[in-house]
């Protein structure tokens, strides 16, 4: 049986992924500036369009079929923080699984109110961003601010 947490983290999760799939350069423009793969040779899903089935269920080709489910489309091989750890391993992040004492910039938590990779912190499918920081590493906010958010200095 599901619990109401689960479905809720469920449900936040698509909406957060409907929205960045909506957005998302990688499938609408086809452009990004870096490398298809890593420094050890594995495909990067951050650069390489034709990756998508590295963090999601459904593959490009599936993603862009109009008549799949939205909520379909936004599933992921994870939650997420596991999906990021599928690359990034258990030491990346440092925030992650804590509750945060404020939230100036109202991040999005998850459904237990914790600090995630993909929610909170990082926003893959990011369009564009003045901040060089915020973009080499997908910050959902120039990095500064997104500091901030939770920490005093």
């Amino acid at each position: 049986m599901t619990s109401e947490v689960e479905v809720t983290r469920t449900l936040l999760v698509a909406m957060t992924v409907s929205v960045l799939l909506a957005l998302c350069p990688y499938v609408s423009r086809g452009t990004v500036s870096l490398s298809a793969t890593t420094d050890n040779g594995t495909v990067n899903p951050h650069a390489d369009t034709d990756h998508c089935g590295s963090c999601h269920i459904l593959v490009k080709d599936d993603l862009l079929r109009n008549d799949v489910a939205t909520i379909k489309k936004s599933e992921l091989k994870g939650g997420p923080v596991e999906v990021c750890r599928q690359c990034h391993g258990i030491g990346f992040g440092h925030g992650v699984g804590k509750k945060p004492a404020m939230n100036r910039e109202n991040l999005p938590l998850d459904a237990a109110g914790v600090i995630t990779c993909a929610l909170t912190c990082h926003d893959i499918h990011l369009a564009e961003a003045k901040d060089p920081r915020q973009k080499q590493y997908f910050l959902r906010l120039p990095s500064d601010t997104l500091c901030y958010s939770c920490h005093d200095k």
